[in-house]
């Protein structure tokens, strides 16, 4: 037998069960919500409860304790980490277990808008092992038990590390992006990283060299090390680019150079830059002296795909024989900031040629600046204009 009783203003289904009364609230005062109550209290009692009513049933728990603790934090806390745990437990059956370990070859496979370049993927490659290293030491083993907050607490350690601002918010939103990747196929409820704040980035680029410095690094610059140096300050491309350097991107005929960036790969764009006389020279003998093979620097391209930061260092330990203070402490950051790199070389390539005149959308067109907003200027950018810009160099050279 099963009735509903009203007691003051809320009625309470009263439910006999082997000889014995048992009395649950409904919670509500509206008739017709207090039999739907009855008849979920009534299969609950029996053992007979839907899916659908158990919901329902623990819906309407949370809704009521939320609404008596309006204007208690704490407990609107409490409560909304316990909805957050019980969607987990109720998702945990409808998505795979990924774990830890499995997770970066499952985002490699998923479909992205767009692939990453090597340079890029490398990156997020290194911030997915590092994240991984902690959480394992966490004891986390899979994707559904990283929650909002330990997402928080491995910002945090993050931050203790004093990584650059760039490095550190490239790593907070390629988790972000991991994880809304595989969200569903892990049964996630909510993405962990949302609402994890991603720090401003403060841009601490390389300088350019003084004219002088110019003059001492190529000087004790030797071999390919000085020809790619030389690439890089004639033709203002990155040390990827320079080292991947393809005979295929020379045409020593029209004296130009045909490449497509590597940080800007994905738009499968392309830039031409004018061979001066010098980079020609170059570019003759490395022909004439029988370099084999697809590279124009083969060695060092096989070193910049296998350790592109020994590359690097390479060239950081010529700028500091050559004299050249390459770092500068920080406040605030364990390690001493990088001023002067391989990319000092791109950046004096631009203060040349603004020094000579060149045009700034002549200028853009040369060094393949990212911006879509200036694809149109780009396009009406002839070859004449670039010759002009490279002919502004000056002659820092030393002869050889």
């Amino acid at each position: 037998m099963a009735q509903l009783i009203m007691r003051g203003a809320i009625w309470y289904a009263r439910i006999q069960k082997d000889g014995k009364d048992i009395w649950r609230s409904t919670h509500t005062g509206d008739r017709r919500k207090a039999e739907a109550a009855l008849r979920r209290t009534v299969a609950d009692v029996q053992g007979n409860t839907t899916v659908a009513d158990a919901l329902a049933s623990l819906l309407a728990a949370f809704n009521r304790e939320e609404t008596t603790a309006t204007g208690d934090v704490q407990k609107l806390a409490t409560l909304t980490a316990q909805r957050q745990r019980a969607a987990a437990a109720l998702l945990a059956g409808t998505g795979e277990r990924i774990t830890l370990e499995e997770a970066w070859a499952k985002w490699e496979q998923a479909s992205k808008k767009r692939e990453p370049c090597e340079g890029t993927l490398w990156a997020y490659r290194a911030a997915w092992q590092r994240f991984k290293k902690w959480a394992e030491g966490a004891g986390l083993k899979h994707l559904h038990e990283v929650t909002p907050a330990r997402a928080e607490q491995y910002a945090a350690d993050l931050n203790q590390e004093s990584f650059a601002s760039r490095t550190r918010a490239g790593h907070l939103k390629f988790l972000r992006s991991l994880f809304a990747k595989l969200r569903l196929q892990a049964g996630l409820v909510e993405n962990p990283w949302r609402d994890v704040v991603v720090p401003e980035i403060q841009q601490e680029s390389r300088r350019a060299f003084t004219a002088d410095e110019l003059q001492k690094v190529f000087t004790q610059a030797q071999d390919a090390l000085r020809n790619m140096m030389l690439v890089g300050l004639l033709t203002g491309l990155r040390l990827g680019d320079v080292a991947q350097l393809r005979w295929s991107s020379v045409d020593l005929k029209l004296k130009q150079l045909d490449v497509m960036p590597g940080k800007t790969s994905y738009k499968k764009k392309h830039i031409q830059i004018p061979i001066t006389p010098a980079l020609e020279h170059m570019l003759t003998t490395q022909k004439r002296l029988g370099r084999k093979g697809a590279f124009v620097f083969p060695a060092e391209a096989k070193l910049y795909e296998r350790n592109r930061t020994g590359l690097s260092r390479k060239f950081q330990a010529l700028f500091k024989a050559a004299g050249i203070t390459t770092t500068e402490k920080i406040k605030g950051r364990k390690h001493a900031v990088v001023k002067v790199g391989f990319h000092s070389l791109r950046h004096s390539f631009v203060s040349l040629c603004a020094a000579a005149g060149t045009p700034q959308h002549v200028l853009l067109s040369l060094v393949g600046h990212g911006s879509p907003e200036m694809t149109e200027i780009y396009t009406h950018t002839d070859m004449e204009q670039k010759r002009k810009a490279v002919a502004g160099l000056p002659g820092l050279l030393p002869s050889s």
